[in-house]
């Protein structure tokens, strides 16, 4: 029996008690193919061929997500840390993450070469906030070896941002000051927590 695959040898496979077996190459593209198979007959029996077709789909690999966020709890300017990884059942995955804080984009980060991305940032606003990590996921263009690496999304991790209290005291050059002498006023904003920078207004 003579097989072809697309109108090409594939190979010659003698009959075994009436069957012919062929495992065809795993090489084939994504796309519908011709697969023929010949019979060549013998004094007793004649000619016959089979035609069929054969489709081939681009390989899909679901993909997971998971998103670390640390510290949960931080102080207004303080930084948070966010780790979002992805694994899948194929390649390692590559393209992007999406960072979400409530459904807000945040930033998108490029994938390292251990399908992990990180972001860091200081910039969060007083309150309780929900973060996820979306991956985007991934199409081959490569003819030859296409695939697609399926999106995923992390469970939301929740980071919160609590005001640093402050105390603000004024204290002036004279208690009893008279007209026309130059009053100087002072203010003098403390925490427990660090020294407070940014402005006051009188």
């Amino acid at each position: 029996v003579t097989f072809s695959v697309d109108g090409g040898f594939a190979a010659g496979v003698t009959l075994s008690a009436g069957v012919a077996s062929f495992t065809g190459p795993g090489t084939l593209s994504p796309r519908v193919h011709t697969i023929a198979a010949s019979y060549n007959g013998d004094q007793n029996y004649r000619f016959a061929s089979y035609l069929g077709f054969h489709t081939v789909s681009v390989p899909v690999f679901p993909t997971g997500t998971t998103l670390t966020v640390t510290p949960a709890n931080v102080l207004t300017s303080q930084t948070v840390h966010m780790q979002a990884t992805v694994t899948a059942t194929g390649n390692t995955p590559i393209g992007y993450v999406t960072f979400l804080d409530g459904g807000q984009t945040l930033v998108a980060i490029q994938l390292n070469s251990s399908a992990i991305a990180y972001f860091d940032t200081a910039l969060l606003s007083e309150g309780s906030h929900s973060i996820v990590a979306e991956y985007d996921g991934y199409t081959s263009q490569n003819s030859y070896n296409p695939e697609v690496i399926s999106p995923s999304a992390s469970t939301p991790a929740t980071a919160t941002v609590s005001d640093i209290p402050t105390v603000t005291t004024l204290s002036a050059s004279s208690a009893t000051p008279t007209s026309g002498t130059v009053l100087t006023l002072t203010a003098t904003v403390s925490s427990t927590t660090g020294t407070p920078f940014g402005g006051v207004t009188f």
